[in-house]
């Protein structure tokens, strides 16, 4: 379901018009955004939890290819950080 066929269900299930649908869909994803980046973590009720994850600085250097047992030249990474998202258990019982 991309963006827009989410916006009309929500504006038929609400009985709303699908602009204000679509303005109270950007304003949610504004709100998650924001608290995202001030805590770090956020919980959408009966759905998923969205945190942000450090991941660090890998140095330049030597690694073994688990495949062929030799070693290989591998590249530094900078660090960065990563959001991941887990279904609560809510959601995966409905979905099961």
């Amino acid at each position: 379901m991309n963006k827009s066929q989410f916006v009309d269900s929500l504006a038929t299930r609400l009985g709303i018009s699908k602009a204000e649908a679509n303005k109270y869909v950007d304003h949610y994803a504004a709100a998650v955004t924001e608290a995202l980046r001030a805590e770090g973590e956020i919980k959408l009720p009966g759905l998923v939890k969205i945190r942000l994850q450090d991941k660090p600085a890998t140095p330049a250097g030597q690694r073994m290819n688990p495949f062929t047992k030799q070693m290989v030249d591998v590249a530094a990474k900078p660090a960065s950080k990563k959001v991941k998202v887990s279904a609560l258990a809510s959601l995966k019982k409905a979905v099961i």
